[in-house]
C-alpha cells in the first residue's frame, strides 16, 4: 500500500538521508521518496509493516510524523 507521511523537523539533506535510511531499514518498505521542501516521505509498505513502529522510529530520531494518507 502507498503511504504518505508528513515529516517534521527536516532541515537539510542530512535529515533527508537519515529519514531515508530509517524507512529503508524496515523490511517490506520500498520505493522511498523524501521531499525536504514539502516535508514529506512517500513509500510503498507491504501489509506486514508495523506503521506504529515506523512512526515511532522516525519520532525517536527527531522527526515527528503524521499520516497524510493510508
Amino acid at each position: 500500500m502507498k503511504k504518505l507521511l508528513k515529516v517534521a523537523d527536516m532541515s537539510c539533506q542530512h535529515c533527508v538521508k537519515r529519514v531515508d535510511g530509517i524507512l529503508n531499514g524496515f523490511e517490506g518498505i520500498t520505493d522511498v521518496s523524501i521531499s525536504l521542501e514539502e516535508g514529506q516521505a512517500s513509500f510503498t509498505a507491504s501489509e506486514n509493516v508495523d506503521m506504529n513502529a515506523v512512526t515511532t522510529a522516525l519520532t525517536e530520531a527527531g522527526y515527528p510524523t503524521s499520516d497524510i494518507t493510508a
